[in-house]
């Protein structure tokens, strides 16, 4: 019995392990991607922030999307970006979604809080699901 308990055990922790490998890997890639998001939005690149958001996303709210990242292309000037500590990640059903924070400066609005939710999509890249700012 006491062998059982062991081999549970030792199955249990490389389950978990896996496991964790998998959540940082998703964290990685969210955060490529966020940079990149950030980059077009320095740059004003709205055509190229629309094609990192979801399809769920588009599908779901795309009015909403397409006038955010319409007015972030056109009325921002964001000089600096900031990752917040942490980032939350989830998988289900061998998605990963991944929300992380950063505080952008605007020249003209100050510092913004920007939460980005981003999740695996059909073509194998995390885009952008949800997006919040609150202004400081």
């Amino acid at each position: 019995m006491k062998r059982f308990y062991s081999l549970s055990l030792l199955i249990v922790s490389f389950a978990f392990l896996i496991s964790s490998c998998g959540l940082g890997d998703a964290a990685e890639k969210a955060e490529k991607q966020a940079d990149k998001f950030h980059t077009f939005l320095k740059a004003g690149n709205e055509n190229a922030m629309l094609d990192m958001v979801h399809e769920v996303g588009m599908r779901d709210d795309g009015p909403a999307f397409k006038e955010l990242i319409h007015q972030l292309a056109t009325e921002t000037n964001i000089t600096k970006i900031e990752k917040s500590m942490g980032f939350n990640t989830s998988i289900s059903n061998g998605v990963a979604t991944v929300r992380l924070n950063y505080v952008l400066h605007d020249k003209e609005q100050g510092k913004v809080t920007e939460e980005i939710v981003l999740r695996d999509s059909k073509d194998g890249v995390m885009k952008i699901v949800s997006l919040n700012y609150v202004q400081n």
